[in-house]
């Protein structure tokens, strides 16, 4: 709630309730002057329009803000019961928006106010049983100013940032303020006097326009973008000054006579949030592949666990204890008891030149297919089995130590294996689709 010369602005919002101005006294700038009957009662600028017996009391609230009392019309007013006559309406108004009891007040005041004032400001608003946060007028502007996304924060490519002035007309002076995009940097803030020949002509116009922008480059602002807001935007000759020096550069508020109240809530919803407690975020699993195997139904009987579309990767049972394994050779399978029928034939061919040869031949056979059929999968019955031998006979060779140190993300592309090698690597890869003969590969899912 701003407490102006002129009039009362208000706004509110916070706590899942948008930021809005509210109205007050069945307008959106209800006049910051009291009235008074015959009597001495005080009233406010709503009860002017029915009774033709009221007069001006007090002009400027403000004004009687060290006093401890005040005579109207010879009635004796203390000063806490005139601020709650003046703020009445303005509080009922932000209770009535909320639903409920503000959590905190903010009170923008002038720059130029004294500690001694504003301590003196805050006490008189905090007897009406209220939390309250007083805070410079020039903050509260650059808030506005930050809410409208006008400056943006310092980053890689612009270290400094992008800042923006701020221009706030009451009618009496211009507040001009350097919003730098570091929220860091200490706000800065300079007031110039606004004569009434500049509220009427063109020429006086201008020369406030060139003094309001020399005091911005005194203070260091960036004065790229320049926001207009306060009652200048309603003065043609101020604003069409404005307008004509800056050009695209000026920024005109979309709620003029609200920049201040506007940034004030802004910043204490967002300070609000920031030391709120933070959300719990998404639980994970310690381990992901735990977790998602975890999470994986169980496949139906014979058809291998794993995703469509990813790669299977499978192991040979291991032989039961006192089990040797067994060497499919060609379509005839040897029995089971393979020691025994090497054990008779050595005996047989003990004597012949030729067989022994053979026979070891066959024995040297049997151990690299069991070393081999230890480390592969073992290959299904049926027709292709041969080719299938024969395909994992080829990636036998040895990549290279310069490929094998170089990773490669994601499967790039299908090309046809190398003539000399047919390793299996990101280019040859070929993927196993589970399910009944003759299943094709249904592709990458859409909604991930």
């Amino acid at each position: 709630m701003h407490l102006g010369w002129d009039v009362v602005s208000v706004a509110a919002g916070g706590g899942g309730t948008p930021i809005r101005p509210v109205k007050v006294e069945g307008t959106y700038t209800p006049p910051a002057y009291l009235l008074a009957d015959a009597s001495g009662r005080l009233h406010t600028a709503a009860a002017q329009r029915g009774r033709s017996d009221l007069g001006m009391a007090i002009a400027d609230v403000r004004d009687i803000l060290g006093y401890p009392q005040i005579v109207v019309a010879g009635a004796t007013w203390p000063a806490e019961l005139v601020y709650h006559a003046r703020m009445y309406h303005p509080l009922a108004a932000i209770g009535a928006f909320l639903r409920a009891k503000p959590e905190v007040i903010a009170l923008p005041y002038p720059d130029a106010w004294p500690d001694e004032r504003v301590e003196l400001y805050a006490e008189l608003v905090e007897k009406l049983d209220l939390v309250v946060e007083p805070l410079p007028e020039s903050v509260a502007l650059s808030g506005y100013v930050r809410a409208l996304g006008l400056v943006r924060p310092p980053d890689a490519r612009d270290p400094r940032g992008i800042g923006a002035t701020g221009v706030y007309c009451d009618g009496r002076t211009m507040l001009v303020v350097a919003v730098h995009g570091d929220d860091e940097q200490p706000t800065e803030s300079i007031e110039v006097p606004v004569t009434a020949e500049a509220m009427r002509e063109a020429r006086s116009a201008d020369d406030v326009v060139i003094e309001v922008m020399a005091a911005a480059r005194s203070i260091g602002a960036d004065t790229s973008t320049v926001l207009l807001s306060g009652n200048a935007c309603f003065n043609e000759p101020l604003r069409l000054a404005f307008q004509n020096h800056l050009g695209h550069r000026l920024h005109v508020a979309a709620h003029p006579m609200h920049a201040l109240v506007l940034g004030a809530t802004h910043l204490l919803v967002t300070e609000s949030e920031e030391t709120g407690p933070a959300a719990p975020g998404p639980q994970y699993p310690a381990d992901p592949a735990r977790g998602r195997a975890e999470a994986r139904p169980p496949s139906a009987p014979g058809v291998p666990p794993h995703a469509s579309g990813s790669p299977m990767v499978t192991r040979a049972p291991a032989p039961a204890s006192g089990e040797a394994p067994t060497t499919r050779v060609g379509r005839a399978e040897p029995p089971r008891g393979a020691e025994a029928g090497r054990a008779g034939l050595l005996p047989t061919l003990k004597d012949n030149l030729f067989g022994v040869p053979a026979v070891l031949g066959a024995l040297a056979l049997g151990v690299v297919a069991a070393v081999a059929a230890a480390g592969e999968p073992a290959p299904a019955p049926g027709p292709g089995s041969s080719a299938q031998g024969i395909g994992r006979a080829q990636h036998s060779c040895e990549p290279p130590p310069s490929e094998r140190d170089r990773s490669r993300q994601g499967i790039a592309t299908v090309r046809e294996p190398d003539s000399t090698c047919y390793r299996p690597n990101m280019d040859t890869l070929r993927y196993v689709v589970p399910g009944p003969p003759g299943a094709s590969d249904p592709g990458p899912p859409v909604h991930i």
